[in-house]
């Protein structure tokens, strides 16, 4: 069974105590931390992969924290814009495609709060989604005193409460500043607390978010006049000319070979012909003379002796009828078929002459439709785009979460 990764991100503006506090919940301390002169230490994303030395989330759970160069660096190093596109390339590209939380940090020591500037960064990569995985880090809240760090924490409250974004404040225990146990049992308590109810965060549901900033960075696109350039330009075209026009043009024609006079006149002639004659079957009656046998049956009778040795001594006279066949000439009349020669019908003849035919060929002229092609010129006026909707794309991004603000 995989290790369940959690997934964690810091984002703020620079030296508010990102780095410090990764490097408290994980243990290792690997991190540079800032030295307070507005330069940013961490120029890049960096991961740290740790254990749950605290026990904030379930038992054999894997942390991966992702530490964000912060915003604001005083030395223009990094700007706002490409700290928010790696971040979010980073997070995009990671196997688990989530985001657990996401720790928004605010000095309490600053005069100004910044919080809806990282509010707007984050959902500007995101979402308004991200938000309900926001928790927010208050620090430095010991470098206060009681009643300015009242009037500041009431400025948050109004800041987040509308947007149910839990915040607690934080000291990270170093050698500089080294926190009581029950100090640190509560911070801890009420980290879990506010870990408890903020919602997973799925890559997968900025797409749709993605969808909407690009169609109001075209929108923004196509309503900026000053991206438009108006410009006459020549443009060349080719433009179908059609006509009529008279053309000759072969026409085969098939026609009978003989009129009917000639026809008349060629079939007696092809009837004279004697090898024009047919042979015609004839039925006729013939009589023929044939012997035909009639029978007749006559009695013949014969003396037979019986002998003992040599001397007759018995006879007996024994009687039988013989047939007897008589010719007899007889007339028969039957009928045969033979053949005679005739002249077929002139019918015959005729009807194979109207079957002839020859061809020839004729000229007709026809109108036909006839098209070409000319090349012209004209002036039109096109509109130019300057630059396309991605030029747009941060302040599309920033005026959706300046919408939900005014929301709220």
């Amino acid at each position: 069974m995989d290790k369940l990764l959690i997934v964690l991100a810091v984002l703020g503006p620079s030296q508010h105590g990102k780095s410090s506090f990764i490097n408290f919940l994980s243990g290792l301390y690997s991190l540079p931390v800032g030295t307070d002169d507005g330069l940013s230490t961490t120029l890049e994303v960096q991961e740290v992969n740790a254990t749950d030395p605290f026990r904030l989330f379930p038992e054999g759970a894997g942390l991966r924290f992702l530490d964000v160069p912060g915003y604001g660096d005083s030395d223009l190093r990094l700007m706002d814009e490409q700290i928010s596109e790696s971040f979010k390339y980073r997070l995009v590209g990671m196997e688990s495609r989530k985001l657990n939380a996401l720790f928004v940090f605010q000095s309490i020591a600053e005069s100004s709060l910044s919080l809806r500037n990282t509010f707007s960064h984050a959902q500007g990569m995101f979402g308004p989604a991200v938000l309900q995985s926001t928790i927010v880090i208050l620090t430095k809240s010991d470098f206060v005193v009681p009643h300015v760090l009242t009037k500041r924490m009431k400025n948050v409250d109004e800041t987040c409460r509308p947007m149910n974004i839990p915040y607690i404040t934080w000291v990270n225990n170093s050698t500089e500043s080294i926190i009581e146990d029950s100090q640190l049992n509560k911070q801890l308590a009420e980290l879990k607390a506010a870990l408890a109810k903020v919602k997973l965060f799925e890559i997968d549901e900025m797409e749709g978010y993605e969808a909407e900033v690009k169609q109001l960075a075209m929108e923004m696109r196509l309503n900026d006049t000053s991206n438009l350039i108006h410009q006459d330009v020549n443009v060349t075209y080719d433009e179908i000319i059609t006509y009529n026009e008279t053309e000759p043009y072969e026409l085969t024609v098939i026609k009978p070979k003989f009129t009917d006079a000639e026809i008349q006149q060629e079939a007696k002639r092809l009837q004279s012909l004697q090898e024009n004659k047919e042979p015609v079957p004839v039925n006729k009656q013939i009589t023929e003379t044939v012997v035909d046998y009639i029978s007749n049956t006559t009695t013949e009778c014969r003396v037979r002796w019986d002998f003992l040795w040599i001397i007759p001594y018995w006879w007996k006279t024994e009687c039988f009828q013989v047939p007897k066949y008589e010719p007899v000439n007889k007339q028969i009349t039957k009928t045969v078929q033979v053949l005679e020669y005739r002249e077929r019908p002139l019918e015959n003849f005729v009807n194979l002459l109207k079957k002839e035919v020859v061809s020839g060929v004729e000229m007709k002229e026809r109108l036909v439709e006839k098209s070409e092609k000319q090349t012209k010129v004209k002036t039109e006026t096109s509109e130019i785009y300057k630059r396309d909707w991605t030029h747009y794309r941060s302040q599309a991004a920033e005026r959706l979460a300046r919408e939900q603000w005014k929301q709220v």
